[in-house]
């Protein structure tokens, strides 16, 4: 599909008598390739289609990332241990203890760099929850915390967000990991679901 569509804009449309407005959508284009194959990043046409600019107020992969990695949901987001909580939307959670956005780290993080992905995440009594949005009328996965451990871990990311780097993990059961904003954050998080987990404040 890259290759065809690389094809039709630099060769075919080449010959063709395009409006103006035409030959600058084209030129849009034939840049946005170029720059994709400066960078070597897998993309979807949907992403040649989509001007937006991506949400600055949080650092995160572009939007074409999310809407290629998106694809891949629901095999990535399947409990580890089998269990199916019943959905429910964001807003409707109880007890909430901790909840804010943060990127989690696909669980097949090999995927042509799709590595971490924006998440709105909460802590609702002992459960984790992540959704795509705080608007979200169901979660794209969940897990019990009962058994796993949390813990800094500055060794999951090389770029300036490797110390706002956390992971929660249990034996014989998947490992999430995950970035908040900063440091002080991921480690707020770290704090509260140590509690839930334990059921007691974390030392310091």
């Amino acid at each position: 599909l890259y290759l065809d569509v690389d094809t039709f804009i630099s060769q075919t449309l080449k010959g063709e008598n395009l409006s103006k407005k035409a030959k600058e959508k084209r030129k849009v284009l034939l840049k946005k390739i170029k720059d994709i194959k400066a960078s070597n990043v897998f993309f979807t046409f949907t992403e040649l289609e989509d001007e937006e600019e991506p949400d600055s107020s949080f650092c995160s992969p572009p939007d074409s990332v999310s809407i290629a990695s998106d694809r891949y949901d629901k095999e990535d987001e399947a409990p580890s241990d089998g269990n199916q909580f019943s959905p429910i939307a964001a807003q409707d959670l109880q007890f909430v203890l901790k909840a804010g956005y943060l990127e989690k780290r696909r669980k097949d993080h090999s995927f042509l760099g799709f590595e971490w992905q924006k998440r709105w995440c909460a802590v609702s009594k002992t459960v984790f929850y992540y959704y795509g949005s705080d608007k979200d009328k169901q979660q794209k996965g969940e897990f019990a915390l009962e058994g796993y451990t949390i813990r800094m871990n500055n060794n999951l990311r090389k770029d300036a967000k490797k110390d706002c780097c956390f992971e929660i993990s249990a034996p014989d059961k998947r490992i999430y990991q995950f970035t908040a904003a900063t440091p002080k954050e991921a480690e707020e998080w770290v704090q509260q679901v140590r509690f839930v987990i334990q059921g007691k404040p974390a030392s310091t």
